[in-house]
């Protein structure tokens, strides 16, 4: 384990400072506004380009800043903040222009690293508390609490959950302050659960990205963020109304009876939702000829009774869909480290639809040519009038089973495992749908729903929490705060089971 050591130069170029550290390792701090600093931390002194999606803005306009030098520290200091960094050792320091401390490193602890993880402690100031990161099963201040930075479904264990967003608020005194942690690697967030000193941050990939927002009010940090990240997409008015969802309804004469007694009784309602079993034996993009035989006409009734229709859209294809062979034959899908192609199981269509094996195999949208290929595959599925898309199992899931961390997804011609950028797989198909959307249905306003996610999402998509049972009643109570806390980091269009 190696902590860092004492600066021994550094240099400014425009709106860039880089520290040179004794033995390799290197510092860069970005100054994007008065308010905002990107820190990135490479250990071996190479700066790497993030694989993370979720910033869209990196264009930021020139700012204003003086930067001094005394024989212990060096100061940078914007209209808002300024920055202390200590020279022996390197120690960074965040301040407000009276002096008082906003966020700083642990002097003790520090930035460490070993076998490509690299982990930055930030000290905990008496009475501060910890509320943000997303989805989280836990209560809404995170104070003691540990997460591990990896999409599962909300079934699989609480320190893991179906959509990522490593963003969290500092609070103290009327003040606040952010830290948003930009990994897609497997990486931990310990929010005082070692230690009530300190938080940590860690990931798995060597170098490491993070943001800190200067404050004071939460409002102006999520103003700040959804400029880094994105603004959260307009959602159609229909999409603000109550949607109807359950697993699932089929035959079609279900569905409309279903919409027909909505209506009947008077209920309001806008949506109605088509989950996996529209489809023959998980075949996507397909209405299944027995139980949906005329699917225009159906959803063409639906529209007159005033309903729009979501249908489910996994990313996998099970191994005796048509499309499958050709999928496999154009290098569409995701496989392991020897190349082989990842074959998993679907239990839904083995154990109660009859498919003999239930395999299905993975699309790899981190490649263009596998998306433009899906895009494809939507065009007469849409015609036929299914108005928005639903992203299911695209953690990626496979029913809380663990994949190999190294399968590989394509990145144009540049693999990285499925251990360093899983996370923002959701993302990806999340903005692809978005773009499906918008070219096929273009007097429309997208909607995209989906369960998996990573920070930036709210650009292009909704969240839902994933799977809830009725019959357990901490389900409900735990997504007030989940919803609340998915709020404040950016994404405001989710929602949850209510039915279970």
């Amino acid at each position: 384990m190696t902590t860092i050591g004492d600066i021994v130069s550094f240099a400014v170029e425009g709106q860039i400072i880089t520290f040179s550290i004794r033995g390799k390792a290197k510092v860069r701090l970005s100054i994007l506004a008065a308010d905002l600093v990107r820190v990135q931390i490479a250990p071996k002194g190479a700066f790497k380009s993030n694989v993370s999606r979720a910033v869209v803005k990196t264009d930021w306009p020139a700012l204003a800043f003086e930067v001094s030098e005394t024989r212990d520290q060096v100061i940078i200091a914007t209209s808002v903040m300024r920055l202390i960094v200590r020279k022996k050792p390197f120690v960074l320091e965040c301040r407000d222009l009276s002096g008082k401390l906003i966020v700083g490193d642990d002097p003790k602890r520090r930035i460490r690293w070993d076998n490509g993880r690299t982990e930055v402690f930030k000290t905990t100031q008496p009475g501060e508390k910890y509320v943000g990161l997303g989805w989280r099963p836990q209560r809404l201040v995170r104070n003691g609490t540990k997460f591990v930075m990896r999409n599962r479904a909300s079934y699989a264990p609480p320190e893991t959950f179906n959509a990522e967003v490593p963003m969290w608020y500092g609070l103290r005194r009327g003040r606040a302050y952010a830290i948003f942690f930009d990994d897609t690697s497997w990486g931990t967030i310990d929010v005082g659960a070692s230690s009530r000193r300190y938080v940590s941050f860690r990931n798995l990939g060597g170098n490491l990205d993070y943001y800190i927002f200067a404050g004071p009010t939460m409002a102006g940090i999520l103003d700040r963020f959804t400029e880094l990240t994105g603004r959260p997409f307009m959602p159609p008015r229909w999409a603000i109304g109550y949607q109807q969802c359950r697993w699932s309804y089929t035959p079609q004469s279900q569905l409309l009876e279903i919409a027909g007694e909505f209506r009947r009784r008077k209920i309001p309602c806008d949506c109605l939702y088509l989950d996996i079993d529209y489809m023959p034996n998980g075949h996507a993009l397909t209405f299944d000829p027995k139980t949906f035989p005329k699917p225009v006409a159906l959803l063409r009734r639906l529209h007159r009774q005033g309903f729009r229709v979501v249908a489910n859209i996994s990313p996998l294809l099970v191994r005796s869909d048509p499309e499958f062979g050709q999928a496999l034959r154009k290098n569409l899908v995701l496989k392991t480290a020897r190349g082989r192609v990842l074959i998993g199981r679907h239990f839904y269509w083995k154990e109660f639809r009859g498919d003999k094996t239930g395999e299905c195999a993975w699309l790899d949208f981190t490649r263009p040519a596998v998306r433009q290929w899906w895009a494809r595959r939507h065009q007469a599925f849409l015609r036929a009038g299914v108005d928005a898309i639903w992203n299911d199992l695209n953690e990626p899931e496979e029913m809380g089973k663990d994949w190999p961390s190294d399968v590989k997804y394509g990145f144009d011609g540049r693999p990285v495992d499925h251990c360093r950028t899983s996370p923002q797989y959701s993302l990806i198909q999340a903005e692809m749908s978005y773009g499906i959307l918008r070219k096929h249905k273009s007097k429309e306003r997208p909607y995209v729903i989906s369960r998996g996610g990573y920070a930036g999402i709210q650009r292009c998509s909704a969240l839902w929490t994933g799977d809830n049972k009725s019959g357990r009643v901490n389900d409900f109570k735990r997504n007030i705060p989940m919803g609340l806390s998915m709020s404040i980091c950016g994404n405001p269009h989710n929602g949850h089971d209510i039915g279970g």
